[in-house]
């Protein structure tokens, strides 16, 4: 296999790790957030379905075939949870109260996917670019439905900074590095950034419950 098509399967498996941070904020925090409990119960299922599948997708490079079933079933759950925000969820968050606001998520989704699939097979960087902004705005739309964050402007710098500060450096890692044990390394990055999730949502539960509390 082509080598950059090897490192840009890497990135792009890896940092489907970050759809799980919004969830573990709002399990952490649940009182931030519209969502009736069956609400998030099944929005907490599909996200989990979706990040799995995509980590698992794209860990194996013999998934990544159209005609393959983990490259359908990723496809399957990622659709499924476009839907669902789109029709049930949106209307749901305290930010997006606009006509404007609630369709400029889905419809950059849909502008970089296409942009993604368009660019796959004539230019691979402008690929895994396109496909690494289709998926950073759906992070935030998931965000901001889950989460009615009182520090927005504060966390979205943090969360963009902490996003694309991974990617950067699995970029200049990836470049420097030869991938011989694939899997080993796809493993353990993906557990790192679930580390971070962790840390990330318990720092926030610490913040929220014991420290702006008391300063307020």
């Amino acid at each position: 296999m082509d080598i950059h098509i090897n490192y840009g399967r890497f990135i792009l498996g890896t940092t489907s790790t970050w759809m799980f941070l919004p969830l573990l904020l709002n399990i952490s925090n649940n009182k931030n957030s519209n969502l009736l409990y069956k609400e998030r119960l099944l929005l907490y299922i599909i996200i989990f379905l979706s990040g799995s599948q995509s980590i698992i997708t794209w860990r194996n490079v013999n998934s990544l075939n159209i005609s393959s079933f983990y490259w359908k079933l990723d496809r399957l759950y990622s659709r499924l949870l476009f839907l669902n925000c789109l029709f049930i969820y949106n209307t749901k968050s305290i930010f997006i109260t606009s006509l404007s606001l609630r369709y400029i998520f889905p419809c950059g989704i849909i502008i970089f996917y296409i942009f993604s699939r368009f660019f796959e097979n004539n230019n691979y960087k402008l690929f895994i670019l396109s496909h690494l902004l289709f998926r950073y705005i759906g992070f935030w739309w998931i965000y901001l439905i889950l989460l009615n964050d009182k520090y927005i402007f504060y966390n979205f710098i943090i969360n963009s900074s902490l996003y694309f500060g991974n990617i950067f450096i699995l970029l200049f890692w990836t470049s420097q590095k030869n991938i011989n044990n694939y899997n080993i390394y796809y493993n353990n990055e993906c557990l790192k950034i679930m580390y971070i999730n962790i840390i990330i949502s318990v720092g926030n539960f610490i913040l929220d419950n014991y420290i702006f509390d008391n300063i307020n």
